[in-house]
This record gives C-alpha cells, structure tokens and sequence, in this order.
C-alpha cells in the first residue's frame, strides 16, 4: 500500500484455504478500514469441469447427465455453505467496525446474486453495481464466467467508475478496478 498501514487484523472463520483480513490505512488524515477477502472456493476438480463442459454440449446421456448434475449440485452448494458462514462472519466485522470507512474487495468464489455476496454488501455500496457496465465477468475460465470478485465501499464514498481489465491475462481472474471519491 502506498497508504501507512496502522494495524492488520485477520477476520476468523472456518476455512480450508481461504482467508479475509483487515487493514487500517492511514489516509490523509482518516483511519481507511480495507477488508480483503478469499472465501471459500467450490473445490471443483479438472474432471469435475470437464464434465459440466460435456453436460452443456450435449455430450452425455440423460442417465449420465442427472447423476453428474446432483453430484455438482451437492458439491456446489456444501461450497456455498461454507461461504454463507464465511459471509456472516465478514458482515458481523463490517458493522462492528462502520465507525471506519470501509473497502471492502477479493475474490468471493460467488455470483452477484448469492446469499454470501448478498450478505457482505448489505449497508454498503457494490461499486460495479453502481459504475460498470455489462456482466463484468472476472473468472475467466472457458466455460464457467462469472464475477465472483467484488469491489463494495462505505456511504464515506462514491464510485466514479468501475470496470474489470480483460486485457490483463496472468491470472484465473481479471482484476476490477475502481474508482471512489471520497464524499
């Protein structure tokens, strides 16, 4: 951060791999609150996509297709419960500390319309929402685009514009980036 950061806290929850943490930015002369988030991932392995590929070209039978769908869908939604307790968690932080103005931004591993980004963003501004344009789909693996990485601030201030960068190609996900001005 080219901002002094005050102090660092990580926000506890059961995870495998994943992770949210707090950062206090000195920032002119305001304390900023950043919570950066990696929650829960769906855990979906290489033979799991590549099925879910095969179900949306049509290429297994009837039978194959219920069987492979339930499977997906029992795994996706252990997935999402995970997140949701993840979410609840983030939320409880985010109100406990609104005395701050607050960014909160990572990679959600969830849909605009999930229950854990639903939960996160509640009382604050979803910046892509406000500013972007189209689907701003930032997961960029064939078969499976989403924007599952989000961008939300506090009333303290107003975002000006906000896109996700497809030119910038390093990483399973495009980076969304955002401009906020404070009120």
């Amino acid at each position: 951060s080219r901002y002094p950061i005050l102090r660092k806290e990580r926000i506890y929850y059961e995870s495998f791999a994943n992770g949210s943490a707090a950062f206090y930015l000195k920032v002119g002369g305001d304390t900023l609150l950043v919570i950066n988030n990696h929650l829960e991932g769906t855990h979906l392995s290489e033979e799991d996509r590549s099925s879910y590929k095969a179900m949306l070209k049509g290429d297994m039978t009837r039978d194959t297709v219920r069987a492979e769908s339930a499977y997906l869908v029992d795994k996706l939604g252990q997935a999402a419960a995970k997140r949701a307790r993840q979410a609840e968690v983030v939320h409880q932080y985010i109100v406990s500390h609104s005395q701050y103005p607050i960014i909160v931004c990572g990679d959600f591993n969830d849909n605009p319309i999930s229950y854990s980004r639903r939960t996160i963003a509640n009382g604050l501004t979803d910046c892509f929402v406000a500013k972007g344009n189209g689907l701003g789909l930032s997961y960029n693996q064939k078969g499976f685009n989403f924007r599952i990485d989000h961008i939300m601030c506090s009333d303290d201030y107003e975002p000006l514009r906000c896109i996700v960068d497809s030119e910038i190609d390093c990483s399973d996900h495009y980076p969304v980036l955002c401009w906020l001005k404070k009120r």
